[in-house]
């Protein structure tokens, strides 16, 4: 059991037949405040916002842990957000942060080619010092997440800018599948690395942004930047690459982020490795819950993928459950209360 979820040793048995498709209902995640008039939210930032005292981060955490109810397969997740596609800043760009964002600035091709991962770099030592502190202090209490490292694709975009990136492909393929051979490496040398290290400390399983937990290793792999690719040249630069992620991990979920990317969908479904696909309609879309989306579901349930769908509205979960096959089926959803979400529970039950 964690301390903020007791009945964790049920929750981690779902999740372990659900990565395998071997669970006979779908994987609900239910979160809510415990009191109704005592609403904590956990600052996401918390780690760059309080990098001079990254205990204050993890405190803030502990107290949204305090006031709020985790119910099925929902667990406290922290996760050590320092922005998407991190390993960049590993390399040696510089991040930008905003309020709710980082980026960095586009560099010409000679300053990406000297970019290089270095063990003593500052935003790497940072990260493995707050992985550390996290399990220590998380032990028994809550999971410690990994943080979002981006994939391939997607770190030579923020290196180089998408539209420059874009450019470069079609002018001079061979050298970004330089870079992005270069990345794949430092990729899963950090990832390694980090995965060793909360193994030390008392990590059990492995977690990240997604909020899935998995008993082995694995990772949400994403190409956010193939929006802009047709699927001819997605399958040239990107499907490869998700295939050997694939390939080097025990199970992998795939971010499909966009109607931008539904043009890769019968890719996608072609790695016979890939676990399972998460939805996200975007900006300007409707939401999960909506029908205009079953075609698409039943399209990833047909191939025998799993199904994540965050967000989903507690008043929509009977239309979903009546729509969709419940076998790899996970869904999230928050409710008022904790007396509102244990009834929630027990009526999908």
């Amino acid at each position: 059991m964690l301390y903020y979820k007791e009945d964790w040793s049920e929750a981690k048995e779902d999740f372990k037949a659900w990565w395998d498709r071997e669970l006979d209902k779908p994987l609900v995640q239910v979160f809510a405040p415990k009191e109704e008039t005592k609403t904590v939210v956990w600052d996401i930032w918390a780690f760059v916002k309080n990098q001079n005292n990254p205990h204050l981060a993890i405190k803030e955490f502990e107290n949204y842990c305090r006031n709020t109810f985790f119910g099925g397969g929902a667990y406290p997740n922290l996760w050590i957000n320092l922005g998407p596609c991190s390993i960049a800043a590993y390399m040696g760009a510089k991040p930008r942060f905003s309020a709710e964002t980082v980026w960095y600035e586009a560099l010409s091709w000679e300053e990406v080619e000297s970019l290089d991962f270095n063990p003593a770099n500052e935003w790497w030592c940072y990260t493995k010092e707050v992985t550390v502190d996290a399990c220590k202090l998380g032990r028994g209490r809550f999971i410690v997440g990994f943080p979002d490292m981006g994939a391939v694709t997607d770190i030579a975009s923020s290196l180089r800018g998408g539209r420059n990136l874009i450019v470069d492909f079609y002018r001079n393929p061979e050298r970004v599948k330089r870079l992005c051979d270069r990345l794949f490496e430092v990729w899963f040398k950090v990832y390694g690395e980090l995965h060793e290290l909360m193994k030390a400390y008392g990590q059990d399983g492995t977690s990240s942004w997604m909020s899935l937990w998995c008993h082995k290793r694995y990772y949400p792999i994403h190409a956010d930047f193939a929006y802009m690719l047709p699927p001819s040249k997605f399958r040239e630069l990107v499907l490869p690459y998700l295939k050997e992620y694939c390939l080097r991990l025990d199970y992998a979920i795939y971010h499909l982020d966009g109607v931008g990317q539904i043009p890769h969908v019968d890719s996608l479904l072609e790695i016979d490795e890939l676990t399972g696909i998460q939805w996200v309609p975007g900006a300007g879309q409707p939401p999960v819950d909506d029908p205009k989306w079953l075609p698409l579901y039943r399209k990833i349930q047909k191939a025998c993928k799993n199904l994540q769908l965050p967000h989903v509205s507690p008043d929509r979960i009977r239309f979903v459950l009546e729509n969709l096959d419940p076998k790899g089926l996970t869904f999230s959803t928050r409710c008022k209360s904790r007396k509102e979400a244990e009834m929630l529970l027990k009526e999908i039950e």
